[in-house]
């Protein structure tokens, strides 16, 4: 071992060796000390013990030497001294009571005080680690509290943005309603998508619930006149823009352009097709006729151009067998020409009896009669059986210059004509060398340009120069009857056709637009006053709707789009106020400013009979209800009494009781039956609603009354489950009563948003929704989930006027209102299923609309498949 091990400094030390080195035990040389022969060991067993006990002891020690001269030989390098397990090792073998060198008692003090201030800089550290993270941890809860209010103030920020927008577009479907529905629709619909606003909302119902037209834009100039293919596939239009457009109308709803047919060299007047759909003839301006091979209506072709004409070609009609074709000139002429061979055509015959500019020609179906109109006041009818020699067979003289339009029935037996005076006139020309006039009639709003008969012969569309289209109910031709007005056209209207199967009407004008019009629309017309009440039947199938013009209509709504009206009564001889159906679809009720109320058989709904007339009151009849059970009937009346009647026979009415006093003073302005029916209530013009006890209907007993309204009642309605009372009135709300404890109703919300009279209440089949119809010309839906906190859905707008019924149909989200504009709408209150409807009836919206009208915001389809 070395000599440092044995610390040469100790006296005691130095003298041990020097003893052990004289007697040749040991040999000291300059660096270290070493036993002389390993006999020493063998022959010292005390040596040989120590050195036995303690191995383990000496291989600490000569380790803990050897880093200590290390640490030397390092200047002290404190990275030289112990740490860990070899100082704790070194430490504990140290403190058994083992002698070491003061080099090396110096080097484990050294590694001891190192390890002492590397921990205390460990705990140092953790604690400022600690510290750190505490701060951080407060600085990561602040970041996300931070970045969460960040994130939601981003989602409110984006959801205001989105209300906004969802509301500013939903009020230009509104603007676009009349003059692109379909646009309308869909823009609704998106705005919906973006937020669900109530403006969404309402844009949304109201624009599925109105007549709907699909655009057809192309023509750079006035539409002059439009046909229809005998197939219904393909439509053609001709413009002052000198061309004619063929277009795929086979989905009228996705209508597609084929082909731009140009050759004129002036206005294109006319134009009409070949039965065959192979052909189709324009006339122009230019005085020619041009005949177009459209066999393949993608790549059509010019066949042949007819010069016969000296002045403009107006008009054109085929026969129906496609043999002769008619054209009209202002140069006083109709030419016949022979059509049989259409790559053949050669003049048959000339008319020359017209003494100024013939504007219109049309066949009868027969194909013998032609009828004419001319600038010389003359409505004239031609046998043309030999278009050789055709023969007057008789003239009408009109008492005006210049008539205009003609049609004639597919029957070939009314011809409806249109005078410079704007007036329609309809013929009898079954004989038509004798015709008789049935009817003339004016519109108010404003004056007629054409007509066009449906193929069924019932309807006949005028269209006019007020930009409006009209549907007349011709079914009796002595008493033509307006149905609808189509608003859209943003110019006046010049043409018009049905397609075969009814179902669609085109029309044309001014606004260089082609509109196709869905029929029939969702409007019932033909009432001649306001219609002041609308009831479904409990089956849903049917509507019975009653005017001021004391008729009663009834109408098939099995299909709302597509209503079909049934019967008509006139019996009454006043207003119609109130109609209801019995639950078992079998009796309608109604009652009259006649002072009557009458009970009908609804076994034939095309024909209304009378059952039994109830004549009891000495005043208008306000209102009629029947209990659930149907065995009962109310009835109010403006000669203040309400009455009670056992209707067990329908023909023959029974009077249970009189529910009012001789010394009442208010009208009973609407009654209706609890579900239970053991609960009557009477909305009165003294401002109360009047309850009725009716466990034992021969002696009703009254209960305390509804006091809240500060004018009078005009409507009241129960709830599906009998709990809750809504109201209209005159002062202006709409309240709802709880009235779980009859005896104390209570108002538990009151809605102030209609501006004028609320006429009518409504619940939903499942009580979740109120519908509200007033002056104010709205319609109002309420969600009543939460009866005592309800919230308005949408605003309803269509009637341009007030509104003075409304009614849920039974089972369904459908609604019919009725107004003081003479029709009753039906409407689809279920968002999900409108938009349905949009998404697969009407053109999708595209990415360049969507941009337009959603500017800065990634396009989203309303429609889950558009255009499907």
């Amino acid at each position: 071992m070395s000599r440092a091990e044995l610390d040469f400094a100790g006296e005691d030390t130095r003298a041990v060796l020097e003893s052990l080195a004289a007697a040749r035990l040991v040999v000291l040389d300059r660096d270290g000390v070493e036993i002389a022969h390993e006999a020493l060991i063998r022959s010292w067993p005390r040596l040989r013990g120590w050195l036995a006990e303690d191995r383990d002891g000496l291989r600490v020690h000569r380790g803990i030497t050897e880093a200590t001269a290390e640490w030397l030989a390092l200047h002290r390098d404190s990275g030289s001294l112990y740490r860990g397990v070899r100082l704790q090792v070194a430490r504990e073998w140290a403190g058994s009571g083992a002698l070491l060198s003061p080099a090396e008692q110096d080097f484990l003090s050294s590694s001891a005080a190192a390890h002492s201030a590397e921990q205390a800089a460990a705990r140092r550290r953790a604690r400022r680690l600690r510290q750190l993270l505490g701060v951080l941890t407060a600085l990561l809860v602040v970041a996300a509290g931070t970045l969460g209010y960040a994130l939601d103030a981003g989602r409110t920020i984006a959801g205001q943005r989105n209300v906004a927008l969802s509301q500013k577009v939903a009020g230009e479907a509104a603007s676009l309603r009349t003059s692109d529905s379909g646009l309308a629709a869909q823009l609704g619909l998106a705005a919906f998508r973006v937020a669900p606003t109530v403006e969404a909302r309402s844009s949304l119902l109201s624009a599925a619930a109105g007549p709907v037209a699909t655009r057809l834009p192309g023509h750079d100039d006035i539409v002059q006149a439009l046909a229809i293919s005998a197939d219904g596939r393909l439509l053609a239009s001709v413009g002052a823009d000198r061309t004619t457009r063929l277009w795929d109308i086979a989905d009228p709803r996705h209508p597609v352009q084929l082909a731009v047919l140009t050759g004129h060299t002036g206005t294109v007047w006319s134009l009409a097709f070949h039965p065959s759909g192979e052909v189709l003839v324009t006339t122009s301006e230019d005085r020619t006729v041009r005949l177009w091979d459209i066999t393949d209506p993608r790549r059509p072709g010019e066949m042949r151009t007819l010069t016969a004409h000296e002045r403009p070609v107006v008009s054109s009609a085929f026969t129906s067998d496609g043999a002769l074709l008619a054209t009209a000139s202002m140069d006083h002429t109709v030419r016949l020409w022979d059509f049989t061979d259409p790559r053949g055509v050669r003049e048959a015959g000339t008319i020359t009896g017209h003494t100024a500019a013939v504007t219109k020609v049309v066949f009868s179906p027969g194909e013998r009669t032609l009828a004419t109109s001319g600038w010389d006041r003359t409505i004239r009818l031609w046998d043309v059986a030999d278009p050789r020699a055709p023969r007057e067979l008789t003239r009408v003289v009109t008492a005006t210059d210049k008539p205009g339009s003609l049609a004639l029935s597919p029957d070939g037996d009314v011809l409806v004509s249109v005078g410079a005076d704007h007036t329609v006139h309809l013929w009898n020309v079954a004989d038509p060398v004798r015709p008789e006039e049935l009817a003339a009639f004016k519109v108010d709003a404003g004056s007629v340009h054409a007509v066009a008969f449906s193929p069924d012969g019932r309807s006949l569309a005028t269209t006019g120069l007020d930009r409006t289209v009209r549907l007349w109910d011709i079914s009796t031709p002595r008493r033509p009857h307006e149905l609808t007005v189509l608003s859209g056209h943003t110019g006046p209207v010049l043409s018009a056709w049905f397609t075969p199967d009814g179902r669609t009407l085109a029309t044309a004008g001014f606004d260089r637009v082609v509109r196709l019009w869905d029929l029939p629309c969702p409007v019932l017309t033909g009432h001649d006053s306001a219609v002041y009440t609308v009831a479904f039947s409990p089956d849903g199938r049917f509507l019975a709707t009653g005017s001021y013009d004391g008729t009663v209509r009834l109408w098939d709504v099995t299909d709302p789009r597509r209503p079909r009206r049934l019967a008509l009564s006139t019996v009454h001889t006043a207003a119609i106020n109130s109609v209801a159906f019995s639950p078992d679809n079998r009796v309608l009720a109604t009652a009259s400013l006649d002072r009557t109320a009458r009970l009908w058989d609804l076994t034939d709904p095309q024909r209304l009979h009378e059952l039994a007339v109830v004549n009891a009151h000495t005043e208008a009849v306000q209102s009629v209800a029947f209990s659930p059970d149907g065995t009962a009937l109310a009835t109010g009346s403006a000669d203040h009494s309400l009455r009670l009647w056992d209707v067990t026979n329908t023909r023959q009415p029974r009077q249970l009781a009189v529910l009012t006093q001789d010394t009442d003073h208010d009208n009973v302005e609407s009654v209706a039956f609890s579900p239970d029916g053991r609960t009557l209530a009477a909305g009165t013009t003294g401002r109360v609603v009047r309850l009725w006890d009716l466990t034992d209907r021969s002696h009703p007993a009254e209960l305390p009354s509804l006091k809240g309204h500060t004018d009078s009642i005009k409507s009241v309605a129960f709830s599906p489950d009998g709990h809750t009372v809504a109201t209209g009135s005159g002062d202006h709300t709409v309240r709802l009563w709880n009235l779980l404890d009859r005896r104390r109703g209570e108002e538990i919300a009151r809605f102030t948003e209609h501006t004028e009279t609320v006429h009518a209440v409504a619940f939903s089949s499942d009580g979740g929704t109120l519908a509200t119809a007033g002056a104010d010309n709205t319609a109002r839906l309420w969600d009543l989930r939460t009866p005592a906190a309800p919230t308005e859905l949408a605003v309803l707008s269509g009637h341009p006027t007030r509104l003075y019924a409304v009614a849920f149909r039974p089972g369904d989200r459908a609604l019919a209102t009725g107004g003081e504009d003479r029709t009753t709408r039906l409407w689809d209150t279920d968002t999900e299923r409108a938009a349905s409807w949009v998404c697969e009836h009407l053109p999708a919206l595209t990415p360049d609309q969507w941009g337009e009208h959603f500017p800065g915001v990634d396009f989203r389809s309303p429609c889950p498949h558009p255009g499907s």
